[in-house]
C-alpha cells in the first residue's frame, strides 16, 4: 500500500511540473525550485522528488547541472525544437586528493574540461564536473544525474571507481592516466621527458636533477622512465640527492623540495627537469631565494607549457601537451563506447613537443 502511494506521489509531482513546463509556467532556462522546496510544496520526501525529477530528465524536459540545480531545457511551445542537450549528461570526474581542494582550477584540467565540454555541446550532450574518492562518491554522482550517459575519469582515479562503472556498464574512459581495463588517453610522457633531458645534454648539462611530483602517479613513473633512459644512453645517472619527490604537484612543494636539495647537497645540479610547470615555478623561486639565478646557475625545464611557463621570469622551456587533441580523443572514445557498448582496453598516447624559451643555458658555449 505504501509502495502504491509512493508511486502515485512521484508521478503526481512529475505530471504537475511537466504541465507547468508545457504551459510555460516554467520556461526554457528557468531554474526549478530545489528538492527541499518541491518537497515542501507537494508535502513529499526528497526521494519522491528525485524520482519525479528523474522522469523529467528522461523526457528531455529538465537537466541537472552540478552546482546549479535542475534547469528547464525544453519550451512549452511545441513548435520549438528541444535543445541538443537533451541527449544526456557526461561527467568529468576528478579525484579529491592531490594537494589542492578544487583541482578543476588547475590550468591543465580546466583546459581539458573546456575542450571536452565544447565537443559535448556540439554533439548534443552536457558536461558536468564533480569530485570523487571511492565507489560511494561515484554512486552519488549517478543518483544526482539520472540522465548520465558516460564518464570521463581523470588522473589518479581509484580502480574501485573504475571497476564500479565497468561492472554497471556505464561507458567510461580514463584521461591522463592508465588502466588496462578501459580506454586510457594520456600524453606521451616518456618521450616528453626524453626530449627534455636530451636537449639539456646537447647543451652540455650532465648534472641533471628531477623534480618528480607524486611518485605513485602514472605520469610521474613514465616521465621518470624517460629521463633515466636518455641519461643511461649517454653514460649518465640520476643520483639520489638529485631525485626530489615532493608530496604534491604544487609550486609550494616544489619550492621546498629544491630549497632542501640546495641546502643539503654537496653538489649543485646544472639543470632541473620538473614534471609540471607549477613545480618548475616553485623551483625557480627557490633558486632565486638562494641567491642563484636561472639559467645562469641552474637551468629549468617544466612540463605542460602552461601560463606558469609562458609568463614567468625568465620564461620557462616546457614540454607542451596537445590538450585539444587529448580532449578530442577522449570524447571520441567515450562516444564510441556509448554507441556500440564495446569497451576497448587501449592506450592512446598524445604527441608532445619541447617548447624552448629562456630557462636553459648552453654550457658548451662557455667552453
Amino acid at each position: 500500500m505504501d509502495s502504491e502511494k509512493k508511486v502515485f506521489l512521484y508521478q503526481q509531482v512529475y505530471q504537475d511540473i511537466k504541465k507547468k513546463i508545457e504551459t510555460a509556467q516554467y520556461q526554457f532556462g528557468d531554474l526549478l525550485p530545489s528538492e527541499r522546496e518541491i518537497g515542501e510544496q507537494y508535502h513529499v520526501d526528497r526521494t519522491t522528488v528525485r524520482k519525479a525529477f528523474a522522469l523529467l530528465v528522461d523526457d528531455g524536459l529538465v537537466e541537472k547541472r552540478a552546482g546549479k540545480g535542475s534547469v528547464v531545457i525544453a519550451s512549452g511551445n511545441a513548435e520549438l525544437e528541444l535543445p541538443a542537450a537533451h541527449k544526456g549528461t557526461i561527467a568529468f570526474l576528478l579525484p579529491k586528493s592531490g594537494g589542492v581542494s578544487n583541482r578543476i582550477t588547475v590550468p591543465f584540467y580546466s583546459e581539458l574540461f573546456y575542450n571536452i565540454e565544447k565537443s559535448c555541446s556540439d554533439a548534443g550532450y552536457s558536461l558536468i564536473y564533480s569530485v570523487l574518492d571511492n565507489a560511494k562518491d561515484f554512486e552519488h554522482v549517478r543518483e544526482q544525474n539520472p540522465n548520465l550517459r558516460g564518464v570521463v575519469f581523470v588522473s589518479n582515479t581509484s580502480d574501485e571507481c573504475i571497476q564500479k562503472a565497468l561492472g554497471e556498464h556505464v561507458p567510461c574512459v580514463l584521461l591522463n592516466s592508465y588502466n588496462p581495463s578501459l580506454p586510457s588517453i594520456l600524453s606521451d610522457n616518456y618521450s616528453g621527458t626524453r626530449e627534455a633531458a636530451s636537449y639539456l645534454i646537447q647543451n652540455g648539462h650532465t648534472a641533471i636533477a628531477v623534480l618528480c611530483g607524486i611518485s605513485s602517479y602514472t605520469t610521474s613513473r613514465e616521465r621518470l622512465s624517460g629521463v633515466r633512459s636518455i641519461l643511461a644512453e649517454n653514460g649518465l645517472s640520476l643520483p639520489e640527492h638529485f631525485f626530489m619527490r615532493p608530496d604534491s604537484w604544487e609550486a609550494d612543494d616544489g619550492f621546498h623540495a629544491v630549497q632542501e636539495m640546495l641546502k643539503n647537497s654537496r653538489q649543485r645540479p646544472t639543470a632541473i627537469i620538473a614534471f609540471n610547470d607549477r613545480l618548475a615555478h616553485g623551483a625557480l623561486q627557490a633558486i632565486t631565494q638562494a641567491g642563484l639565478s636561472v639559467p645562469e646557475d641552474i637551468s629549468i625545464i617544466g612540463y605542460d607549457n602552461s601560463d606558469y611557463a609562458r609568463h614567468s621570469v625568465p620564461k620557462l622551456s616546457s614540454v607542451e601537451i596537445n590538450v585539444p587533441l587529448m580532449a578530442k580523443a577522449t570524447f571520441n572514445e567515450l562516444i564510441n563506447q556509448i554507441t556500440t557498448g564495446e569497451v576497448l582496453p587501449i592506450k592512446i598516447q598524445i604527441p608532445v613537443r619541447l617548447v624552448i624559451r629562456d630557462s636553459v643555458r648552453n654550457l658548451k658555449q662557455d667552453e
